[in-house]
């Protein structure tokens, strides 16, 4: 043996996952004589490898390359590298970051509305589950990435996805990519050099990540724009707009008269974030004089603001509400008379959504607004909207608005059916539909099966090549790949995977899906798994086999049989040794003796191996009948 596999194996066992030791420490109690002394024997080499990969492992962590520790790829080599059919289900997986709320709700909660709409499934996962993104991939049509830096587990995922032939697509609402123009955001004025730096390394995290995503999905057009310098993919505009919470919200308050204050006039403003102060500054000059000459006149400030000097003396009139979950929010603004939306005249303000005009318009509030792009394409002054830019205009705008009460009723009605019109959820599906046309996503497979497929079932495949059932596998893969479309389901230990997640890769010339197995519960859900049959129902659906051929399915389960026969493909089971008749697979009792039976009894199974005789009665009418659904029967003696 040479002493580069001798390397390959050391180093596939210092890496081993330390679960393994309770089943060998099963196996050794329960096979026959010799099959002791080999497991024994790889238990002895196990425990002697484990402590030098702890030791490994502390030495990394004072030399601070304990990051470097976790391979972020599982396969190497030509596994790796070797070109991968797209096989998918119409399933679109949404990689996000999720700790903002209001842009989770508009941008990646609207969207899965929208894509089951169209008859996709959707699952959502922040970016920071690398593990679980991983094991979802493999069946997706498309992957959307929402606002995420490009930190070495996202370049995983979309070099993942390269070579998987996934769509990705980057989807960001603010202008927060482009280092140029964000140098000249005025938050970042107030900012410590360090701090700035910081911010300027996030930009360009986000800048690389769109560049290196196939195509991209803006909130405005002017967004779309500076997003077009660094995608090379096409460049879409789907806007924030209504959804079904929105919906609900003006349904309650359609027609609703306030009654809560009938003396004032409320004034509002929502701010999500802190970087509002400067917006907010354009109006409070106007604002603060005339509360102090209308004492009707009260300010609501959900969220973080910090106001000027301009409110002293109005503190008794100023009424602050901390953040508020989306529906509670809508229902607050619903009870404002008058809602501000100011925006600083910039490119980045020029590059954000009306999200503050349509959440107000929804309930029926009239807004003040700057005249920001966004604003501009829905906020028709004096008919939508009041439209200001110089402390005097947002006076006698403000003015106007509390003075007549019918001119507020009228803008705020007609704010209403404007956004009913051009923000429904049907409209947003429509948007999104036209986009998946154009990157030719559909959630119905239209692509021709050219040739027959068989689906290979088997606990082991290359690279984990080991046992004499494997091995006539990988060689049938590669007999049946000149006449017919070869898929392999399998198994695996893939430490970058969480439990049940799937990787697809290309290995004796077939296309391989591997899911990783939960091996410390190996004994009791070997041949019994609910959660491995829907894996596997997944990836029939996606790659639609004629024929499915069993092997050995230790692992997999039997359950998987009824999965495969209810698909309508024809099922096959090669019996390579006894498990399926067997609880102990080679009808040898604890004593190393065979148990004398040509023909299964299963009360003889239970008088001399059966430690649980109601575990061995329904494992063995289990598989009994998933053997009775095969159409053939093959064994090789």
């Amino acid at each position: 043996m040479s002493f580069v596999k001798l390397k390959k194996i050391f180093k596939a066992w210092t890496e081993y996952d330390p679960k393994i030791m309770s089943v060998l420490t099963d196996k050794c109690a329960r096979e026959t004589k010799v099959g002791r002394l080999a497991n024994l024997g790889i238990k002895i080499l196990f425990a002697f490898l484990l402590p030098i990969k702890k030791i490994r492992h502390r030495i990394q962590m004072l030399l601070g390359t304990q990051q470097q520790e976790m391979k972020l790829f599982p396969l190497e080599g030509s596994l790796h590298t070797a070109a991968v059919k797209n096989y998918t289900l119409p399933r679109i997986l949404i990689v996000a970051e999720l700790s903002i709320p209001q842009c989770t709700r508009y941008r990646v909660f609207q969207k899965k509305k929208a894509f089951e709409s169209l008859g996709f499934e959707v699952m959502i996962v922040s970016f920071t589950e690398y593990k679980k993104c991983l094991g979802l991939l493999p069946l997706c049509r498309a992957v959307l990435f929402y606002r995420t830096p490009l930190w070495p587990v996202v370049r995983a995922l979309l070099e993942e996805c390269k070579r998987q032939s996934i769509v990705t697509i980057y989807d960001i609402d603010d202008l927060v990519f482009d280092v140029e123009e964000y140098t000249r955001h005025p938050v970042l004025r107030d900012m410590s050099a360090a701090q700035r730096e910081a911010v300027l390394v996030g930009a360009r995290a986000y800048r690389d990540c769109l560049a290196m995503a196939d195509h991209a999905i803006a909130s405005t057009e002017v967004l779309a724009n500076f997003m077009r310098k660094y995608c090379q993919g096409q460049v879409f505009v789907l806007e924030n707009a209504l959804d079904d919470l929105s919906l609900d919200v003006c349904a309650l308050t359609e027609g609703l008269v306030r009654t809560d204050y009938p003396d004032k006039i409320m004034i509002g403003y929502g701010s999500g974030t802190k970087s509002h102060d400067q917006d907010f500054a354009l109006v409070s000059p106007a604002l603060a004089s005339l509360m102090r000459e209308d004492s009707r006149i009260h300010l609501v400030i959900h969220g973080y603001l910090n106001l000027s000097k301009d409110f002293q003396g109005l503190e008794a009139r100023i009424q602050r509400v901390p953040f508020l979950e989306a529906r509670e929010y809508l229902a607050a603004v619903s009870q404002f008379d008058i809602n501000l939306a100011p925006l600083v005249a910039n490119i980045f303000n020029d590059a954000k959504s009306n999200i503050k005009f349509i959440e107000a318009a929804v309930v029926g509030v009239p807004s003040v607004v700057s005249p920001a792009n966004s604003f501009l394409d829905v906020a028709i002054d004096n008919e939508t909207a009041l439209i200001a830019t110089s402390i005097s205009e947002w006076r006698a705008a403000l003015g106007r608005l509390v003075e007549s009460k019918e001119l507020r009723q009228k803008l705020g009605r007609n704010a209403r059916q404007a956004v009913q019109a051009k923000y429904s959820p049907d409209k947003t599906t429509e948007h999104l539909a036209k986009i998946l046309s154009d990157l030719s996503i559909t959630p119905i497979d239209e692509s021709l099966k050219a040739r027959r497929r068989v689906l290979l079932v088997n606990c082991l495949f290359s690279p984990s090549s080991f046992g004499g059932a494997t091995l006539v596998v990988e060689q049938l893969a590669r007999n049946l790949i000149n006449t017919m479309e070869v898929g392999v389901f399998t198994l695996n230990q893939f430490e970058q995977l969480e439990d049940y997640g799937l990787i697809r890769y290309t290995a004796c010339q077939a296309q391989v899906f591997s899911v990783r197995f939960p091996i410390e519960r190996f004994d009791t859900i070997n041949w019994n798994d609910p959660r491995m049959d829907q894996v596997f129902s997944d990836v029939i659906s996606a790659f639609k086999p004629d024929v499915i051929h069993f092997h050995a399915v230790q692992g997999i389960g039997a359950g998987s049989v009824k999965v495969a026969k209810n698909s309508g493909a024809k099922v096959i089971i090669t019996m390579h040794d006894a498990w399926w008749l067997c609880e102990r697979q080679f009808m040898m009792m604890p004593t190393g003796a065979w148990c004398g039976q040509t023909a299964i009894d299963v009360r003889t199974c239970v008088s001399k191996c059966s430690s649980d005789s109601g575990l061995t009665y329904k494992r063995y009418f289990n598989l009994r009948a998933a053997v009775d659904l095969a159409d053939a029967v093959l064994a090789p003696s």
